[in-house]
């Protein structure tokens, strides 16, 4: 079907490392030793909304159409930053507790707990999303809310990037 990959939809979506041609650069290796740890799990959810978000900064006219996996991706590189710093054993997808404790780690770790701008954004998502769903499922049981919120796009990236960088430095303190 797909003559330039020479893979039709009957072949596996995942199949044998040793079964790609030497010069294929269409495709990556998972499992084994292509692992994802927490930290490149969370960056991978990242580098995919940051994606998206350079695709609908050029789209402009209709960049609504992926902000609801924007949003979904950067809630949940918020929410596995957050799980690579505390370590939490409950693993639900609550922000609230989570913000507490790593701030409680940073005052441990290095002296002071978060500044209040940062548990303002770190809660902004759990007031809006607060169980992972609002942004992944048109029928959420946690709908948007009823009033209208302007989200500028490039500012919201540059602000996960400052909160991820502050949270990955904070869990290499370990």
């Amino acid at each position: 079907m797909n003559e330039e990959i020479g893979r039709g939809v009957e072949d596996p979506i995942f199949g044998e490392p040793w079964d790609v041609e030497p010069e294929a650069n269409y495709g990556v290796l998972i499992g084994g030793m292509a692992t994802y740890d927490e930290e490149l799990m969370a960056m991978a959810y990242k580098v995919a909304a940051d994606g998206l978000v350079e695709q609908a900064l050029r789209s402009k006219d209709r960049s609504w159409e992926v902000v609801p996996p924007i949003l979904f991706l950067y809630r949940h590189t918020v929410e596995l930053y957050l799980k690579w710093v505390v370590q939490p054993v409950k693993r639900d997808h609550s922000l609230l507790e989570l913000v507490e404790q790593a701030s409680d780690i940073a005052k441990r770790r290095v002296g002071k707990s978060f500044p209040n701008w940062v548990k303002a954004r770190l809660l902004e998502f759990a007031r809006y999303d607060p169980g992972g769903t609002t942004f992944r499922y048109a029928d959420s049981r946690q709908p948007l809310p009823s009033e209208e919120h302007w989200i500028h796009l490039d500012h919201l990236r540059q602000v996960i990037e400052v909160l991820t960088t502050g949270l990955a430095k904070l869990a290499r303190l370990e």
